[in-house]
């Protein structure tokens, strides 16, 4: 049995060919009428599928019930297309399937500037961030640069003007004793 039919198709079925020299003897035939015709496509002697049904491979059958044909049966549907969620359908005429393929591209190619425009305006304004934090950066180390500087000179000027003071009291020392 290969297929079920109660008015129309409901499943596939098979069977597995399991007596070993049965299938030999089918291989043998094969090859030899494809010696004659010429045929590229007979299959060739397979030793090892013959052998594995030496030891015994069980009787293998079985069949394949989708739920679209069940459907099709409980409704009384003739045409699977009744029944498909989504039936693989073609367009009315070429003129239209054109006009729907551009139609898409020129929303895709749209839609693909947009994003690329938004991707563009965010790396830039990362980079503006960036550049603000550096800026930002330099001034603080331009500020400390001077503040240290004022405190160096500061400080110089401290210690000269104490250079100084020890220098006029040592004169006014020397002009005591003198």
């Amino acid at each position: 049995m290969t297929e079920c039919f109660v008015m129309k198709e409901i499943c596939n079925a098979y069977t597995k060919l399991n007596n070993p020299m049965w299938q030999q003897q089918l291989f043998k035939e094969q090859a030899k009428e494809a010696k004659v015709t010429g045929n590229d496509e007979a299959m060739f002697i397979d030793e090892n599928l013959c052998t594995t049904l030496e030891f015994g491979l069980p009787p293998t059958a079985g069949w394949g019930l989708g739920i679209g044909r069940v459907t099709m049966f409980l409704i009384d549907a003739n045409d699977i297309k009744e029944v498909l969620l989504f039936p693989a359908m073609k367009p009315k005429d070429k003129k239209e399937k054109s006009r729907k393929n551009k139609k898409e591209e020129e929303q895709e190619e749209e839609g693909g500037r947009k994003r690329k425009r938004k991707i563009k305006s965010k790396k830039k304004k990362k980079k503006k961030k960036k550049r603000k934090k550096k800026k930002k950066k330099k001034k603080k180390k331009k500020k400390k640069k001077k503040k240290k500087k004022k405190k160096e000179e500061e400080e110089e000027e401290e210690e000269e003007e104490e250079e100084e003071e020890e220098e006029e009291e040592e004169e006014k020392k020397k002009s005591i004793y003198i």
